[in-house]
């Protein structure tokens, strides 16, 4: 597929499934035909990606990469077992399967994963070795972030609580207001006593693209 983007406010619309029509033809058609917009695109670019983790081998490469309307874990098992077949051909291995825990991620891994003393372990089943699954962590906070954020709108149906205590975006922004007391010298919000100390600024409560 090709990324399709507005070049007026250049922003990323989705991927095109249509191999033979360039980015610039539909960049220009999005300007002049008001029904550019029935281009069928793709929401989704999934890649899976090899890295070594040798500290002596900088090798990485894409191994597979998708342009989807939607993902599902009946694609993941579809897939990836042919994924697993690949790098066995070549003798590589899988010792780590790193993800950033969407919810069709979670899913795929409920049916292909056992646990382990807290961790999920999958069965390679070309060579028989164990694929321990770890979260990507920056997009787990994300996912934190964007849950705490939801719960603070009234119109959502999740509603977080601690001890019956609503603990939304909304609710931190208030408490860190209170807790700066006006000044930006103060602008800091204190977890766990006196360790833990985590600054934060108005623009942490203001999320965009970035």
């Amino acid at each position: 597929g090709r990324i399709i983007y507005d070049p007026v406010s250049l922003k990323i619309k989705g991927v095109s499934n249509l191999e033979d029509v360039s980015v610039m033809r539909l960049a220009m058609q999005r300007l002049c035909d008001d029904d550019a917009d029935d281009v069928d695109m793709n929401k989704h670019h999934l890649v899976f990606k090899w890295s070594s983790i040798h500290p002596d081998c900088n090798v990485s490469f894409i191994l597979a990469r998708f342009s989807l309307h939607t993902i599902t874990a009946d694609f993941y098992l579809m897939e990836f077992p042919k994924i697993l077949r690949e790098l066995a051909t070549y003798e590589l291995g899988l010792k780590v399967l790193v993800n950033d825990a969407a919810t069709e991620n979670v899913a795929f891994l409920k049916l292909v994963s056992r646990r382990e003393d807290d961790v999920l372990v999958i069965r390679n089943r070309y060579t028989g070795d164990d694929i321990y699954v770890i979260a990507d962590y920056p997009h787990v906070i994300k996912r934190i972030r964007n849950a705490l954020e939801s719960s603070s709108k009234p119109t959502s149906k999740r509603s977080l609580r601690i001890e019956g205590e609503e603990i939304g975006l909304s609710v931190i922004e208030k408490l860190w207001w209170r807790v700066r007391g006006g000044t930006r010298a103060v602008g800091r919000l204190t977890l766990g006593g006196e360790h833990g100390r985590c600054p934060l600024t108005a623009t942490h409560f203001k999320l965009d693209a970035w």
